[in-house]
């Protein structure tokens, strides 16, 4: 009874704020655009300046901590030069409340594609993708500096420009990780304070992107039929989800990735793309790093150039 009560005064402390609430003054909330593990994001207009920006808020909850990881983010985003990250302007405080106010991008994040809009990733699209991520994750850690959060939600496209965005998690190479007493080896893989913690979540990145694509071999004959998923169970959105495959669901949204166990039988792939799966996802020795990853990951877009078409 108590954690149920604990779970509900956070849930009420943690309650986003309405919208056309202005703060400063001058910072007008248009949308609110999603709640994470430590901070709570809104899409602003500033009404001095007639642009949007982004706020985002340390979780009440979390109290002390997260308004100490928003300081970081605010100082690793400043660190941090790319035109694919977003910048980071200042904090302030409001009713007791800690803010960063940071860099509007426009686009939609992969999840949104994949979830929302029903994409679907074939694998020469999905490696091209990631490729591109790549570049962006590698100047990350030249620059010291590790994502730890690289998933769907945080990577955003529009058109031909990507964004990575939200490094609420984020810390310099060779700080001690952050990781509770009774960490799990999955959360360990994720949360470790180095390169091969973003190139394993690299892995689940690419596997989400491909299981877009995937279809039971009765989705298969409903769809040479004409029917589809979405039509039967009166959805508006048809295809096959990896989220639909063992995924959690966190506020609205697929949390965790595909499953890990069965996916080099049911992902048609080359075999080029499973031995580099196997490897990001540490089945395998994994890349050293980002640089020996995206070689490998040029030689098998060139390999299969014909092959994938």
């Amino acid at each position: 009874m108590f954690a149920y009560l604990k779970r509900v005064v956070e849930a009420w402390r943690d309650y986003p704020l309405p919208k056309g609430k202005v703060l400063q003054g001058r910072y007008r909330i248009d949308r609110f655009l999603g709640i994470g593990s430590y901070g709570l994001t809104y899409l602003c207009r500033d009404m001095e300046s007639g642009t949007d920006i982004v706020l985002k808020q340390a979780k009440p909850s979390k109290k002390r901590l997260g308004r100490d990881l928003l300081r970081r983010e605010q100082a690793l985003l400043q660190q941090l030069t790319h035109p694919a990250i977003p910048r980071a302007y200042e904090l302030f405080q409001s009713a007791g409340r800690e803010f960063l106010l940071l860099e509007y991008r426009r686009g939609r994040t992969v999840e949104d594609l994949i979830f929302e809009r029903g994409q679907r990733f074939g694998e020469k699209e999905a490696l091209q993708l990631v490729r591109r991520l790549l570049d962006i994750v590698g100047d990350v850690h030249a620059q010291g500096i590790v994502h730890l959060d690289i998933r769907i939600p945080n990577v955003l496209l529009d058109g031909e420009r990507m964004s990575l965005i939200d490094f609420g998690l984020a810390a310099r190479l060779g700080e001690p990780a952050r990781l509770p007493a009774d960490a799990d080896e999955e959360f360990i893989r994720k949360r470790t304070v180095a390169v091969t913690s973003d190139l394993y979540a690299i892995g689940h990145f690419l596997l989400f992107m491909l299981y877009s694509a995937f279809e039971t071999p009765q989705e298969g004959e409903r769809n040479a039929r004409g029917e589809c998923a979405g039509e039967r169970s009166g959805s508006s959105e048809g295809g096959r989800c990896a989220g639909e495959r063992g995924s959690s669901c966190e506020n609205g949204k697929h949390a965790s990735g595909p499953p890990l166990s069965g996916w080099e039988q049911e992902l048609d792939v080359s075999p080029a793309t499973k031995a580099m799966l196997r490897k990001l996802l540490q089945l395998d020795p994994p890349y050293p790093d980002v640089r020996a990853c995206a070689l490998a990951l040029d030689k098998l877009l060139q390999h299969e150039e014909n092959r994938l078409g």
